[in-house]
């Protein structure tokens, strides 16, 4: 055989051992289940803002203090009652904040999520 079949016979046995050697793996969704009683906001949504956010959001940016955090919300248009998925808040969140450190869990977002589709009542 000349040099070109050997080289093209060589560069598809390659290719086709590549390719039946691939293994694909599925990655299902997480879901999470919540439960069917309204999202609290000062038990659920407050208390992790308290515990992951407060550390960085107290003096140059007190937006989620517990004393007006409810209100700032609103203020700073971090929430959106029309879209929720499209709230600043959630988005920010969902994408990873910049400052990552303390990082909301699917659990936390989904109750954030929640509570924005529950008209994000201050309760």
């Amino acid at each position: 055989m000349n040099k070109t079949i050997k080289l093209f016979l060589g560069i598809a046995l390659m290719f086709s051992l590549g390719l039946s050697s691939c293994e694909y793996s599925v990655i299902e969704p997480v879901v999470i289940e919540l439960p069917d009683d309204p999202i609290s906001f000062s038990a659920d949504i407050q208390s992790v803002f308290t515990a992951k956010c407060l550390t960085c959001h107290t003096n140059t940016k007190p937006v989620l203090l517990e004393t007006a955090s409810y209100n700032n919300l609103f203020d700073e248009g971090l929430i959106d009652l029309e879209v929720p998925s499209s709230s600043i808040l959630y988005t920010l969140l969902e994408t990873g904040h910049p400052g990552g450190n303390n990082a909301f869990s699917a659990l936390e977002l989904a109750q954030l999520l929640k509570w924005i589709e529950e008209g994000a009542l201050d309760n």
